[in-house]
């Protein structure tokens, strides 16, 4: 069994974005931490992210975070489009 990351110093926190964690999530990590794209919605994911968070150091994030940048959004937008398409693409293996 893998060792769990320590998701509580301040630099393992500092050290990765939201997209990052939710990247990870969706996608995996290497060969030690499976991709749940399509078990999981990315919103689900963001939630997961932001549970990580919690175990970082109290107050770091207390600061609402700034608005979403153009990266962010244009990863927001491709990550609808693919997850739109994963769905079609299912719907006509199905039939």
């Amino acid at each position: 069994m893998p060792v769990l990351p320590d998701f509580t110093p301040k630099a393992w926190q500092l050290g990765r974005s939201n997209p990052q964690l939710k990247i990870s999530i969706l996608d995996g990590k290497g060969t030690l931490m499976p991709a749940w794209r399509g078990k999981l919605s990315p919103a689900l994911a963001q939630d997961l992210a932001t549970y990580i968070r919690g175990f970082g150091p109290p107050g770091l994030f207390a600061s609402q975070e700034p608005p979403p940048n153009e990266f962010l959004k244009s990863f927001e937008a491709l990550d609808k489009k693919f997850t739109d398409l994963e769905t079609q693409m299912k719907s006509l293996t199905q039939h």
